[in-house]
């Protein structure tokens, strides 16, 4: 489970300004995207590696990252993280919140969807700390 810990770690991550931010791929180069930020943090001795031009991918001894990952910090969920809009109605942010509603097309949202439809990660960071 993701625990407060964690869950403030991730948050300070994605505000501190250390990461750049990527849309398609965990990381690029040395920009990633927010669910890229949250791998980093847990990956432990896990590397880094790169696959494809600029793109990289993780890896242990139990799969590809962030599948294992997801599995063990969001259980019942999948590598990119559901939430359900009328979860996301109730953030504190409200016009974000309404951004992000009119942006779904049915009736949950993605980080990543997120992530890659250009939400900053100061505001995905809210989504978190509001909806996680």
């Amino acid at each position: 489970m993701l625990t407060k810990t964690l869950k403030n770690k991730w948050i300070k991550a994605l505000t501190g300004g250390k990461y750049k931010q990527t849309k398609g791929s965990l990381r690029r180069g040395n920009s990633y995207c927010c669910l890229g930020v949250f791998c980093d943090i847990v990956k432990g001795k896990s590397k880094w590696n790169r696959f494809i031009g600029t793109s990289y991918s993780l890896m242990d001894q139990e799969g590809i990252l962030p599948a294992t990952i997801t599995s063990k910090y969001f259980p019942n969920n999948s590598n990119t993280v559901f939430l359900k809009k009328e979860t996301i109605s109730k953030m504190k942010n409200k016009a974000l919140s309404k951004r992000i509603v009119r942006y779904c097309s049915s009736d949950t949202v993605t980080l990543a969807g997120l992530n890659d439809r250009g939400f900053t990660f100061k505001e995905i960071a809210e989504v978190i700390k509001d909806c996680l």
